[in-house]
C-alpha cells in the first residue's frame, strides 16, 4: 500500500510539471489502484485489523493535500480531474485516522480558498463522504482502538476530540461559505439524520461482532458524539437516537440494554439532563424507566440530574416526566431513601413565602404535582415512616396558611388542592377527620387550576393500577426499523449497493416488516401528492385577511417573568441551547428590574450587577451592548447609593483582570445613571412633574324620598350629585376642597390675564450625588491613578480612559446643578484640571477647557466661593495666552478656539462677581 502512495504523489510531481491529459489519466489509474486496497464493505467482512495498519495516514494526507492544490492550477471543470478527487475522498470503508486526515486537510482548503467552483467541488464531494460509509468505520475504529497500547489510544482519543468539533462545525462553515445556499444534507435537520444514521449502524455492528474482533469496544467514545451532538444542535433533532437506544433496551436486543447503560454513564454532564428528560418524556410505561435506567442514580451526574436540576432547579409541563421520575426514584427508597428527601425539599419550597413570591405560575404547579405524585407512591408502597408522615403533615399545615395568604387566586387554589390530597392520602382510616375547602366562591381560574391538579391526581391512581409491561408487544416499531427509515438520507451516495442490501446488515437477525415498509412508502407518496395539490392551489383565492397586529411574539413565552427567572438565565447562558431565551432575556431585563427590583435588597441588585458587567455576547443579539447598559443602568438608579459605590470600587480596583474596556463601561454607566436620576425631577410635594392624577369616576348614592302633597303621597329617587352642598359635605368625599376651588375657579370672571404660577422642584440625584462623586475622584488617590500615565500593560495609548474620567466628571457636575453637594464637586473638578492644563495630549487639554465651561455654567453666582474664584481667574489668564495666534497659544487650532469661547463665558458671568 506504501507503494501504491507513493507512486501517486510521483505522478503528482510529473503532472505539476507539465499538466496534461495522459499524466492526469496515469494519476486517476494510480488512485485507482490505491483505493481499492482498503477493506470493500466492513459489514460484509469481518473487521481486520492488520489491513488497516498498513495503510498510512501522513502518506494520505500528502496525497490529498496535493489533489486538492491541483485545483488552484488546474481548469477546474476537468472531468478526469473531479474524478480523481471522487475517489480518493469517497472510501466506504477507511479507519478512523484516514478520515480525520480527510476532514482537516478539506477544511483547511475551504478555509483558504476565496473560488466559488472550488468551493462547490469539495462541498459536492463532501456531501458524498457524509452519505458513504465512512463515518459508520471510522467509529468502530476508533471504538476498538483501546485494545492496542495506552500511548495510541491517547492519541486517537485526542484526535476524536479534535475530529468531533470539526463534525459539529461544519454544517455551519459551509453555510458561511455558500451564503446559506448549501447542500440538501448539510442541512441541520437532515444532517444530525445520518450522524445518528451512522453511529447507530456502528453500535450495532460493535456489539454483534465484539466476540470476533477479540476486543472489548470502548463505547466512551460514543457518549462523547452523542454529547457533543446533543450540545451543539439540540437534543431535539436526536429524538431519533433517543428512540432507537430506548427501543433497544426495552426489547433486550442482542444484550445491548448494558451497553446503552454504559453509553448513558459516560454522558458528559451539560448533555445529561437533556437524555434525562427527553427519555422521561417519551417512556408511556412507568414501569419502563427502570427497564432503561436501572441502576444510573449511583452514578453522581445522573443523581444530581435526577434528585435535584430537573425536580428542584427546573420545572416541566410534561405530567408523563413528573410520574416516570418519581415512579423510578420510588425504587431506591428503601436503600437510599431518594423519595422522601426530595418530598422534604420540595415542601420546604411549597411552604416557603419567597420562594412564593419568585417562581412562575407554572413552575409551582409543577412542584405541586411532584408532591402529590410523591406522597401517592410513597403512602402505596408502604415506605413512608411515622416520623416523616409527621414532618410532611406539619409542612402541608404550614404551606397552607402561607398559600390561603396570597393575593394571586391560582396559587391559593393549588394551596388549598394540594393540602387537601395529601392529607386525604395520609389520613390513617376512613375514619380520620378530613381536609376540605369550599370552592364556590373562588373565580373560574382558581377553579381551573382545582381541576387540573385533581385530574392529575386521578390519572396517577390509574397509572398505579397498571403494574404489568409486556414490553415485546408494546414496541413492536422498533429501533431497527427506525435505522431502516433513516437510510433513505443515504440514498443518493455514491455507493451503488441496493438499498436493502445496505440495510441488510443492520438487521441480521430481525425480518424486515413489510408492511411497515410498504406503510413507510404509501405515507411517503400521500405527502408528495399532498404537495402536487398544493401547488395548483389558486394565489387569488378570496381569503379574509388575518389581523395579525395583536398577535404576540413566537418567542414572547421565552422572556423571563421574575428577576430570579432572569437571572437564572443569564447564569446558565441558556442561549447556547436557544438563542432566543438569552435574546429575550436581555430585552426584558431593564422592564423587569425597574418594576421589581425596588421590592427587593440592594443585596440582591449588587448580584445582578455582578452577573451583567462581565457579560459577553455568547449568541448574536441585535443591540446586545445597548440592552445591556439599560440593564445595568436600570440597577443603579434603583439602587443608587450601594451601586456607584460598588462601580467605583471597581474602576480604581489594581485586579489585572478588569480591562480598559471595563472601566470604560463603569463611567458609562455611572454618567447615565447620573443623568437619569437628575431628570427624573419632582415637585416639593413627591409628585412626578406634570403627572395627572386620574380619580376614578364614582356613582352617585341614591336618595329616596317620601314627599307627601295634600294627602298624596309621591316616592321619588334623586342623587346626591344633584345637590352641591350635600355632595360637599359629605365626609366620604376626599378630594372636596379641590371640586369647591375648581367650581369657585370656573364661575370667577377674571378683567386681568391670570399670573404665572412657577413650581419649585427637587433634583434626586441631590441625595446620592456624593456617592458617585467622591469615590469616582478620589480613588485614584488611594491606588496610584490612572490618571497621568496609564500603564503600558493595559494599553490605553491614546489617553482614552483619562477622556472618559473627564467627561464623567462633567456629567456628575451637570447632574448636580442647584444641589448641595455641587461647590465642593466643583473645586474639586477645577483643582483636578489645574494640574492637569498642560498635559501633552491635545484631546485631553481640549476636555480641560470644556469641562471649566461646565462647572461656570452648572453652578449658580451665589455659590462661587472665595478659593474658586481665585482659581478661575487664574484660569482665565491661562485661557488668554492658550487661544493667542502666536509661538505662546497651543498649538491645536481646537484647544485655542475653544479656549477663547471659555474666556468670554468667564467675563460675562465670573467677573462681575470678582469686582
Amino acid at each position: 500500500m506504501e507503494t501504491a502512495a507513493k507512486q501517486i504523489l510521483d505522478t503528482l510531481n510529473l503532472y505539476d510539471k507539465g499538466k496534461n491529459t495522459v499524466t492526469l489519466k496515469k494519476l486517476e489509474s494510480d488512485v485507482t489502484t490505491y483505493v481499492e486496497l482498503f477493506p470493500k464493505f466492513i459489514k460484509k467482512e469481518k473487521y481486520i485489523e492488520q489491513k488497516y495498519q498498513e495503510i498510512d495516514s501522513h502518506l494520505y494526507s500528502q496525497i490529498l493535500d496535493r489533489i486538492l492544490s491541483t485545483l488552484d492550477t488546474s481548469p477546474i471543470n476537468n472531468d478526469l480531474l473531479l474524478s480523481v478527487i471522487s475517489k480518493i475522498m469517497v472510501i466506504d470503508c477507511v479507519p478512523f485516522s484516514i478520515f480525520y486526515e480527510l476532514m482537516s486537510i478539506v477544511d483547511s482548503h475551504l478555509k483558504k480558498t476565496t473560488n466559488s467552483t472550488k468551493i462547490d467541488i469539495l462541498i459536492s464531494t463532501l456531501a458524498k463522504v457524509m452519505k458513504s460509509d465512512a463515518l459508520y468505520s471510522s467509529i468502530v475504529d476508533i471504538c476498538c482502538i483501546n485494545g492496542n497500547t495506552v500511548e495510541k489510544y491517547d492519541t486517537a482519543e485526542q484526535k476524536w476530540k479534535n475530529f468531533l468539533q470539526l463534525l459539529v462545525s461544519l454544517p455551519s462553515k459551509l453555510a458561511n461559505k455558500t451564503h446559506g445556499i448549501n447542500e440538501t444534507c448539510f442541512q441541520e435537520d437532515i444532517y444530525c439524520k445520518l450522524m445518528i444514521y451512522h453511529l447507530s449502524r456502528a453500535l450495532l455492528f460493535l456489539n454483534q461482532e465484539q466476540k470476533q474482533l477479540n476486543v472489548k469496544p470502548s463505547y466512551k467514545i460514543v457518549s462523547s458524539m452523542i454529547s457533543k451532538y446533543i450540545l451543539a444542535f439540540g437534543s431535539n433533532k436526536f429524538s431519533d437516537l433517543i428512540h432507537i437506544l430506548k427501543s433497544w433496551s426495552l426489547n433486550h436486543q442482542k444484550n445491548m440494554m448494558s451497553v446503552i447503560r454504559d453509553i448513558f454513564c459516560s454522558i458528559e454532564r451539560n448533555s445529561v439532563e437533556s437524555i434525562a428528560v427527553s427519555l422521561l418524556k417519551s417512556i408511556k410505561n412507568p414501569q419502563e424507566v427502570n427497564q432503561i435506567f436501572g441502576d444510573i442514580i449511583n452514578n453522581p451526574q445522573w443523581k444530581y440530574i435526577l434528585t435535584t436540576k430537573i425536580p428542584l432547579l427546573s420545572y416541566y409541563t410534561n405530567n408523563q416526566l413528573i410520574i416516570n421520575l418519581i415512579t423510578y426514584l420510588s425504587r431506591f427508597q428503601d436503600e437510599q431513601n431518594i423519595l422522601v428527601d426530595l418530598l422534604i425539599k420540595l415542601l420546604e419550597i411549597w411552604r416557603n413565602k419567597s420562594a412564593l413570591n419568585h417562581i412562575g405560575i407554572a413552575q409551582h404547579e409543577y412542584i405541586a404535582k411532584l408532591i402529590i405524585m410523591s406522597v401517592q407512591i410513597l403512602k402505596k408502597q408502604k415506605q413512608l415512616k411515622l416520623e416523616d408522615k409527621s414532618k410532611v403533615e406539619q409542612l402541608i399545615f404550614d404551606g397552607t396558611f402561607v398559600h390561603l395568604a396570597s393575593i394571586n387566586i391560582e396559587v391559593r387554589g393549588m394551596g388549598m388542592i394540594t393540602s387537601e390530597l395529601v392529607v386525604s392520602c395520609l389520613k390513617a382510616d376512613k375514619k380520620s377527620p378530613e381536609l376540605k375547602f369550599d370552592y364556590n366562591l373562588l373565580p373560574d381560574v382558581g377553579k381551573h387550576m382545582i381541576k387540573r391538579l385533581q385530574d392529575f391526581s386521578e390519572i396517577i391512581s390509574k397509572e398505579s393500577e397498571n403494574t404489568e409491561v409486556s414490553f415485546f408487544e408494546a414496541h413492536n416499531d422498533d429501533g431497527d426499523q427506525r435505522i431502516i427509515e433513516l437510510s433513505k438520507y443515504c440514498s443518493d451516495s455514491f455507493h451503488t449497493e441496493d438499498l436493502q442490501t445496505i440495510n441488510s446488515s443492520i438487521s441480521n437477525d430481525l425480518p424486515l416488516s413489510k408492511t411497515r415498509c410498504d406503510d413507510v412508502k404509501e405515507k411517503e407518496d400521500n405527502i408528495e401528492k399532498n404537495d402536487d395539490d398544493d401547488q395548483n392551489l389558486d394565489s387569488d383565492d378570496d381569503l379574509i385577511q388575518y389581523d395579525s397586529s395583536n398577535d404576540k411574539s413566537v418567542n414572547e413565552h421565552k422572556k423571563p417573568s421574575y428577576l430570579r427567572d432572569l437571572k437564572e438565565n443569564l447564569i446558565n447562558i441558556s442561549g447556547k441551547n436557544d438563542p432566543d431565551i438569552f435574546s429575550e432575556s436581555l430585552e426584558i431585563a431593564e422592564d423587569l428590574i425597574l418594576s421589581q427590583l425596588p421590592n427587593d435588597d440592594s443585596s440582591f441588585a449588587l448580584e445582578l450587577l455582578n452577573i451583567l458587567l462581565p457579560l459577553k455576547e455568547e449568541v448574536y443579539v441585535e443591540n446586545f451592548k445597548t440592552l445591556k447598559l439599560k440593564a445595568c443602568v436600570a440597577i443603579v438608579t434603583v439602587y443608587p447609593k450601594e451601586c456607584a459605590k460598588f462601580l467605583c470600587d471597581q474602576f480604581h480596583s489594581e485586579s489585572k483582570e478588569v480591562t480598559i474596556n471595563d472601566r470604560l463601561l463603569f463611567l458609562e454607566i455611572l454618567a447615565e445613571a447620573a443623568r437619569k436620576i437628575s431628570t427624573s425631577v419632582v415637585n416639593h410635594d413627591g409628585k412626578k412633574k406634570n403627572e395627572v392624577i386620574k380619580k376614578p369616576k364614582t356613582c352617585s348614592k341614591p336618595v329616596s324620598l317620601f314627599i307627601d302633597m295634600s294627602g298624596r303621597k309621591k316616592h321619588e329617587i334623586l342623587y346626591d350629585d344633584e345637590y352641591e352642598v350635600a355632595a360637599i359635605c359629605d365626609n366620604s368625599s376626599e378630594n372636596w376642597k379641590e371640586i369647591v376651588e375648581e367650581r369657585i375657579q370656573g364661575k370667577t370672571r377674571r378683567i386681568a390675564h391670570q399670573s404665572k404660577v412657577y413650581e419649585t422642584t427637587i433634583n434626586k440625584f441631590n441625595d446620592v450625588a456624593s456617592y458617585f462623586f467622591y469615590p469616582l475622584m478620589y480613588g485614584m488617590m488611594q491606588n496610584h491613578t490612572y490618571i497621568y500615565k496609564v500603564p503600558d500593560d493595559l494599553g490605553d495609548i491614546k489617553n482614552i480612559l483619562l477622556t472618559s474620567f473627564l467627561k464623567t466628571l462633567s456629567v456628575l457636575m451637570t447632574a448636580s446643578k442647584n444641589c448641595v453637594i455641587a461647590p465642593n464637586m466643583a473645586q474639586a473638578i477645577l483643582e483636578l484640571a489645574w494640574s492637569l492644563r498642560y498635559h501633552e495630549e491635545a484631546n485631553i487639554r481640549l476636555i480641560i477647557i470644556k469641562t471649566i465651561a461646565v462647572v461656570i455654567i452648572n453652578l449658580s453666582d451665589n455659590n462661587f466661593t472665595t478659593e474658586m474664584l481665585a482659581l478661575l481667574f487664574e484660569f482665565r489668564m491661562w485661557l488668554e495666552d492658550v487661544s493667542l495666534n502666536s509661538i505662546k497659544g497651543d498649538p491645536d487650532i481646537n484647544c485655542r478656539n475653544l479656549g477663547n469661547n471659555v474666556m468670554a463665558l468667564i467675563d460675562s458671568i465670573v467677573m462681575p462677581s470678582i469686582k
